[in-house]
Order: C-alpha cells, then structure tokens, then sequence
C-alpha cells in the first residue's frame, strides 16, 4: 500500500482553487495553519510528519518564521520538492514509513509542536501499525507538547456508503438518500422504507459503472458492488475495497483494522488517480488517549470548526471560503475531513465521548460563506424549533417579533402615587 500512496501523490495533479475540490483544500490548508498558530508556543523548530510536498512552508516561514524544519514522509521525492520550497530555511529531510520504528541512521530532534497532514490514518491497517505510528510520534514529541491531526473522518465515510446503500435500494437521488438517513437517526431499513424501496442503479459515473460490469456480473451482483461506489460531483470519488452485502448496510466496528477504501479528488483538467486508505476504527482514538495524547482540541469535522469561529472568520479564511455560499458537494468535503489537536502526558488520558453523527447532521449549518467578517450558514435539515428563527451567523435565535411593546403606556404623578398608596394601606 506504501508504493500506490508515494505514486499517487507524486503524480497528482494541481486543481483550479475555484472549483469545488479547490475551495475544501483551501479551507483544510487555513484549518492546519490556524491550529499551528494557535498551539506554536517556540518558533525555534516544527516537525512536519505527514510533510508532503510542503504544502504549510510558506506560512510556516512568513507568518511564524520558523527557524528550522525537520520533515518526514514516505516519499523521497516529496520531502526533496518540500526542501525546494523551504528556501533558505534549514531542514532535515526524513524519508521513513510511519508504521515500522524510526531508522536509527537518522538523527532525530523533539520538538514542541509536531503537524501531521493527512498522513496517520494510513497506520491504521493493523493495531500493531497504529501502536508503532503513536511511539514514532510521541519520540518527535517534547513532554506536553503539542499534535495537530487533519485526518478523514472515518465515521462520515461509512456514512456516505450506507448512504448509497440507501440510494440503490431505492432509486432515487443522492441528496434525497442522503437527507433521509440523517432524519431517520441513520436507519437504513427505516429510509428505504420512507423512500420506497426500488432497486436501480442511478448516479454513478460511466467510467466506474464500466469497471464495475467489465467482468459481466449478473444483476444482482452489480447491484450490491454498486453499493460501494460513492461519486460527490466535481469533488471526490470513494469506492469501497471491501464487500458491501445486499441485505445489510456497511458498518465500522469499534475495533475493525485495515478497512480499506480508495479516494480520487476531482481536479477539472486532470484525472487523479484512486489512492488507497485505511478507515481509523473507534478504537485507534482510545488507544491514542492511552499513549498519553488529550485532546487540546476537540475532535471535529472541519464544517464544525468552521461554525465554532462563525463569528470570527480571518482574511485567510474569507478568502478561503469566498462570499457565495457552497454548493452541498463542498458541504460533503468539509464534513469528510477532522482536525484536532492533542497534548502529550505521561500517564494515560480519558477518552471524550463524540456526539453521534446523525443528530450532528441533522442540526449543522449548511453551504457556508464569508462575508461582513463572519460565516453566514444556511439552515439546517433539522425543523424549526418552536418560537425560534434561523439566523445565518447566530444560530437558531427567540423569534421576538410577535411579542408585545413593553414600554410604558403613560407616567402616574406623584399625587397619583401617593393616592395609590393611600388605598393599599
């Protein structure tokens, strides 16, 4: 798996940052940079684990002029690309796979802050490999240092399939599938049945609908594979590298490793490749708590971050989101994607319960903007509270326009007070 995610990533291409791919890249890129800025505490050095093609350099030497960058990766020729933008900033270059100890040729520094862009959950094949990958991290790492994690989320993933699962087995569209899992509390059996069940395949992209009949399958058969096919338009598709059954919905058990599925990113001039990756089960999350790793940022999908500093925005984020609101694909890239940030401790830390997904959904805000200084968010699927209004910065608000003019309808006198007191005695 480590060859087919070096070749994918050195090959993909660029994407028009208008597009929809482009406007989620950008806001995951404001989201890591935002957390690195607010967790930096020493601007002497970073480690970049996950670096990549060095997509954080630039403001990583312009805005928190770092003074020494020490970068990890399994590709070669990315971290030599990384060390090309790092100019004249000095960098150690450290090509290693996360899963196996780190090579003991290298030399290797801790650092207060360590970034990991979408790089950990391709530990999670195995729980022996996710272990490895926490004691790597945690030897780069100085006591109560810091861990920003940009990582897909895992639990939306399976989501989006059961929500094709739905989509077949009843025919319809994917945005009516994907609304009526959320209202009924991620249901299958009960959205089908609240969409009437009509098997078609509908939806999905020719050249995968091709693949997926290239061996002559039978009806039934092409059916279920195509259960595993998600295509969110002009952003990504996600097919699954697992059996997805007719009769039963795809699930994440709490402790199921090496679920793979592949992801290709929709670029408008280019066709990126599918890459493989791993889904991170719920226990990879306890077993970081027991490595010591609390949570100094809660767990959250990048919609949620950006709801929780609606009222804040930066011009990086203004820019990022752009002043007309994004269409529900973006929505589906943005609630893809987690970011948090852990500490490290010596002793093992309690693991925060997550909020289940569904009732998140169903009261989120949708296809936010940017604008006058704050996010405006649509309303979400959830009904309107009694008494209540949308407010596209606030939230759900007390709706105050029925209620009665409380001012004073006229002023006693004094002789009129003291006539009044004089009754009451």
């Amino acid at each position: 798996m480590e060859q087919l995610v070096c070749e994918h990533y050195d090959a993909r291409k660029r994407y028009d940052k208008k597009e929809a791919c482009g406007v989620g890249r950008r806001v995951t890129n404001v989201v890591k940079n935002s957390c690195i800025q607010a967790h930096l505490e020493s601007n002497k050095a970073i480690t970049l684990f996950g670096a990549g093609h060095g997509a954080q350099i630039q403001f990583l030497e312009s805005q928190m002029h770092i003074q020494l960058l020490h970068m990890y990766d399994l590709s070669e020729k990315a971290l030599q690309s990384a060390a090309e933008r790092a100019g004249v900033v000095p960098c150690t270059l450290h090509p290693c796979d996360f899963t196996q100890p780190l090579p003991v040729e290298q030399e290797h520094c801790q650092t207060q802050l360590v970034e990991c862009g979408l790089c950990l959950h391709y530990a999670a094949v195995s729980e022996s490999a996710w272990t490895q990958m926490l004691l790597n991290l945690k030897q780069l790492l100085l006591p109560k240092g810091k861990v920003v994690v940009t990582v897909p989320h895992a639990e939306h993933i399976v989501f989006l399939f059961r929500t094709q699962w739905v989509r077949i087995h009843c025919g319809c569209e994917w945005q009516a599938a994907y609304e009526a899992l959320i209202k009924h509390g991620d249901d299958c059996g009960a959205a089908v049945r609240f969409l009437g069940g009509s098997p078609a395949v509908c939806g999905i992209p020719e050249d995968i609908a091709e693949k997926l009949a290239s061996d002559n399958p039978g009806t039934q058969e092409l059916l279920q594979r195509a259960c595993g096919v998600v295509h969110i338009e002009n952003v990504f598709t996600i097919l699954a590298d697992f059996v997805i059954e007719w009769d039963t919905p795809p699930t994440l058990r709490h402790a199921e490793w090496g679920k793979l599925y592949y992801f290709r990113l929709h670029a408008k001039h280019s066709d990126n490749s599918f890459c493989p990756e791993p889904l991170i089960p719920r226990i990879g999350w306890q077993l970081m708590a027991e490595h010591g790793l609390r949570e100094a940022l809660p767990r959250q999908t990048l919609m949620q971050w950006l709801w929780d500093r609606r009222m804040s925005s930066s011009e990086l984020l203004w820019r990022a989101l752009g002043s007309k609101p994004v269409d529900a694909s973006v929505d589906a890239y943005l609630l893809t994607y987690t970011v948090c940030v852990y500490q490290l401790f010596q002793v093992p830390q309690r693991v925060k319960p997550q909020p289940k997904l569904a009732e998140y959904l169903l009261q989120r805000g949708q296809q936010p903007c940017a604008s006058g200084g704050n996010i405006f968010f649509q309303k979400p699927l959830a009904s309107t509270p009694v008494s209540h209004q949308w407010d596209r910065v606030k939230g759900w608000v007390k709706d105050t326009s029925d209620e009665e003019d409380v001012h004073t309808q006229f002023i006693w006198s004094e002789e009129a007070i003291a006539e009044a007191r004089r009754r009451t005695r």
